[in-house]
């Protein structure tokens, strides 16, 4: 099925969205462009998810929440804007805007072009990370660790916060077409940086 939510009501119980989905077939899609959504929302229930659109734009009020249930390993997301929560690891983010905060499992690629990405999925892997310019990638609210395996890409104009110190850099960092002082890095106290 392709779930396409345009808009829905206020929550009637607290902490609970008002669309609640699920269904396990591999190629379900979720494009919640302004609705308030719970995929597999509840404790024991499972669904899948192929694709997944959340937001259409920077002032989007949409939201979505993925429980741990949801399996996303062979999952494109892309978030053009508004919120969007995934508790399990997840295949493709292609990140445009709004606020997308992970708390649990690996991620493959993780492209930050704008908007905030709350990384809260301690003892995790990304394989690779790029933050164009206007993203951030946030780490500063988990000081568990994470493993990025690929050199990070950073632009100008981008921002990487780990204050904690949590993140290895299996391969480092790489300014592209810019220097330090072109991006936000903070990796925290005492650590070794070598310059290749």
């Amino acid at each position: 099925v392709t779930w396409v939510i345009l808009a829905s009501g206020t929550r009637e119980l607290n902490n609970v969205p008002p669309v609640l989905l699920k269904g396990t077939h591999t190629s379900n899609a979720l494009n919640n462009f302004g609705g308030d959504v719970g995929l597999a929302f509840y404790n024991g229930e499972t669904s899948v998810a192929a694709t997944l659109i959340n937001g259409d734009g920077p002032n989007s009020q949409a939201r979505t929440y993925c429980g741990a249930g949801v399996t996303l390993s062979g999952c494109t997301a892309t978030i053009e804007g508004g919120f969007l929560e995934t508790n399990s690891a997840i295949s493709v983010v292609n990140q445009y805007g709004g606020e997308w905060i992970h708390r649990s499992g690996n991620a493959t690629t993780v492209t930050v072009y704008g908007g905030v990405a709350n990384w809260q999925a301690g003892s995790a892997t990304i394989t690779t990370l790029k933050i164009a310019s206007g993203g951030k990638f946030d780490k500063s609210q988990d000081s568990r660790p994470l493993t990025i395996t690929n050199a990070v890409l950073m632009y100008k104009g981008s921002t990487l916060l780990d204050p904690y110190g949590s993140i290895t850099f299996s391969a480092g960092i790489t300014l592209v077409n810019c220097t330090l002082k072109d991006v936000i890095l903070d990796v925290g106290p005492n650590r070794t940086i070598t310059v290749a």
